[in-house]
């Protein structure tokens, strides 16, 4: 139900590696693309904004959720 960039993450290489390990990974177990490609984009774009290293913007709820987490859980004390 939600539009996800399709994989290409090709113009970086650390984000295509990335990419390309999660799918690997996760081959044999049945996922569909669909699936995988949420995941994949989850994990490129939880650093939510470009100048702070993600490749991609977060554009699904899922991503967005994941996004401030990450943020939230870097603000905690130790």
């Amino acid at each position: 139900a939600y539009e996800i960039p399709k994989r290409d993450w090709s113009s970086d290489v650390c984000s295509s590696d990335l990419s390309q390990i999660f799918t690997r990974a996760v081959e044999g177990f049945g996922f569909d693309d669909a699936f995988v490609d949420l995941v994949n984009h989850c994990i490129l774009s939880h650093h939510e904004r470009k100048e702070w290293g993600s490749p991609v913007e977060p554009a699904t709820i899922e991503a967005h959720i994941l996004c401030r987490a990450d943020f939230i859980s870097s603000r905690m004390p130790d």
